[in-house]
């Protein structure tokens, strides 16, 4: 009776630690949508704290009505003079994110080359598997939210 007992509870418990999420959850190669062309952004680890890196863009080039046309994108529109020739590809976008707890990541900021503003940003990972990522200025009630999907 015991074992049959154990069973019933390991079996309840199962589901849950299958759902579970830490802070690693965020790790791996995430499609963000984008008026201007979607991008692959790829999470990884530095330390306790995540950074995400762009590794593909559905627009790679500059489009044909730029004087840049067929070129390959540049951080252009960066308030820094200096580094506006630096390509977009391979461009660190996210950094100094930390985990917060309960599927929730926190503190830090994320660089949207196409505006060539930094923002405060947070993450929500939802029970679909989809990365609900908040940029915001000052408070996070004024800001944008994108869902980023993992990339298979």
């Amino acid at each position: 009776m015991k074992i049959y007992v154990f069973a019933l509870v390991l079996a309840a418990l199962l589901p849950a630690a299958a759902l579970a999420v830490d802070g690693d959850s965020i790790l791996g190669v995430w499609l963000s949508p984008s008026d201007v062309g979607s991008a692959h952004i790829d999470v990884y680890k530095n330390g306790s704290k995540y950074f995400g890196k762009i590794v593909w863009l559905e627009k790679p080039v500059f489009s044909e009505k730029d004087p840049q046309a067929g070129q390959p994108k540049t951080d252009r529109r960066n308030p820094d003079e200096k580094l506006r020739p630096r390509p977009v590809m391979g461009l660190v976008i996210l950094q100094n994110l930390q985990y917060a707890g309960d599927g929730e990541w926190k503190g830090g900021t994320i660089y949207a080359p196409d505006k060539g503003k930094t923002y405060k940003c947070q993450a929500k990972l939802g029970p679909d598997g989809v990365l609900h990522f908040r940029g915001f200025i000052g408070f996070s009630f004024i800001g944008e939210t994108r869902d980023w999907t993992r990339v298979k």
